[in-house]
């Protein structure tokens, strides 16, 4: 009885590993359109941050990650750091993910639609579900375009956090965070794959970087000298992110792990 209670219990946590939790800081875009373009931090809004998280990033985005890890088997069980992941490791089947993937988003669709009592977040999902589908099985294939591709769902994060508090989006907010998104995932992609200072994705050293920051900062200054009072957060916030999150991923393994999500843990060899 307790060896069976034991594989349960494994079981389940390979399953829960799915869904990705190490990416999650990403959901900070959501709450940062919630409360630095005019939202005020309210105790209702808070309260729909945590049901939109519980929705959107573990019934949604867990599917997303698991569809991902799907679509990333065979690659995932060719490289060392990663063969251990639970479909290429042999923890959780394919089936068995396709039904978690189902399970997880039937959960979003269904509690956003309930507590929310509207379509328009679940027009939101449709949208990423699509991006993601793109993105996992022909765009991240695509040379120059990975990156780009990837953080496309960054400015509907942003909007969908506007949403929250009925704010709107200026354009060069969207820019921004689509920038920053774009560099944190060449920065990722280069720190797992040990690629720093080497070409990328056909991206020669730091280039992508390069105009990623240039992109931030050129809408920095449009939207400082155009901006209404409450987007000063904002503006303040997007410098200190840039900043903190990819230059202590570049510093430190363990800082790129919990920021960004990369992948940097070395396994040891077999003996």
């Amino acid at each position: 009885m307790g060896a069976l209670e034991f594989d349960f219990a494994q079981v389940c946590f390979q399953y829960m590993r799915l869904i990705r939790f190490y990416n999650h800081t990403n959901f900070l875009i959501v709450a940062f359109g919630a409360f630095t373009l005019g939202g005020n931090m309210t105790y209702d809004t808070l309260k729909d941050l945590l049901v939109l998280y519980f929705s959107f990033n573990i019934g949604l985005y867990g599917g997303i990650y698991a569809l991902n890890a799907v679509s990333d088997a065979e690659d995932d069980a060719r490289n060392p750091n990663k063969r251990d992941r639970p479909i290429p490791s042999g923890a959780v089947s394919v089936e068995g993910a396709l039904v978690f993937i189902t399970f997880l988003w039937t959960f979003a669709f269904i509690s956003s639609f309930m507590y929310f009592e509207t379509v328009d977040y679940i027009l939101y999902y449709l949208a990423f579900i699509l991006v993601n589908i793109a993105y996992s099985f022909y765009l991240k294939q695509m040379k120059y375009i990975r990156f780009f591709s990837a953080a496309v769902t960054s400015p509907l994060r942003l909007h969908m956090g506007a949403l929250i508090t009925n704010t709107s989006v200026p354009w060069t907010a969207a820019i921004i965070v689509f920038c920053f998104m774009a560099c944190v995932q060449c920065t990722k992609t280069k720190l797992e794959k040990k690629l720093q200072f080497k070409e990328c994705n056909g991206w020669p050293p730091m280039r992508l970087e390069a105009l990623c920051l240039f992109g931030i900062a050129s809408c920095m200054i449009i939207q400082a000298t155009t901006m209404v009072p409450a987007h000063h957060g904002y503006l303040m916030i997007s410098g200190v992110s840039t900043l903190f999150f990819l230059g202590a991923s570049h510093f430190s393994s363990s800082c790129a792990s919990v920021l960004i999500g990369a992948d940097v843990t070395q396994k040891p060899k077999n003996m």
